[in-house]
């Protein structure tokens, strides 16, 4: 019961950042029971975005993990064709803990959410498709304890 009142107070935390009126963009993917395999590609497909061409915007991770997390960093390799008209691959440091284990970001209980900035004044099209898919690049087949990445964009 604990559990499913601090999964619903991380979810209204989000919902509440995502309101902003500046935001053009925000989704999440939910890893089952926190595990992340090696080859399990999370997918975020940008598309009729509601952009205005004079301005740039910034593209930022979401992650949410558990304290059981074991590592204080998170290693991802991300697929995106938004700084290129082609798919650039680029692996991503996230740290989610300090040298000391201190836990980084918003937290409700044992998990804990952080902001990524990935990408800086991007030009966007809204003409144009964008995907992103996310990879966790750690050195285990199987990570525990990351229970959702998102993608935002404002």
């Amino acid at each position: 019961m604990r559990r499913k009142s601090a999964l619903l107070s991380i979810l209204g935390i989000l919902l509440f950042f995502s309101c902003k009126h500046d935001e053009v963009y925000f989704k999440y993917r939910v890893l089952p029971e926190a595990r992340w395999e090696k080859e399990q590609a999370l997918s975020f497909l940008l598309d009729s975005l509601d952009v205005l061409p004079t301005r740039r915007y910034d593209i930022w991770l979401e992650i949410t993990n558990r304290s059981a997390y074991p590592y204080k960093k998170l290693w991802l390799y991300i697929d995106q064709n938004i700084t290129d008209s082609v798919f650039t691959t680029d692996t991503v440091e996230v740290e989610l803990a300090d040298d000391l284990g201190r836990w980084q970001g918003a937290h409700v209980g044992t998990l804990y959410q952080i902001s990524h900035k990935y990408i800086s004044l991007a030009e966007l099209d809204t003409a144009k498709t964008y995907l992103l898919r996310v990879r966790q690049a750690m050195q285990d087949y199987r990570i525990n304890g990351i229970e959702r990445v998102g993608v935002r964009v404002r």
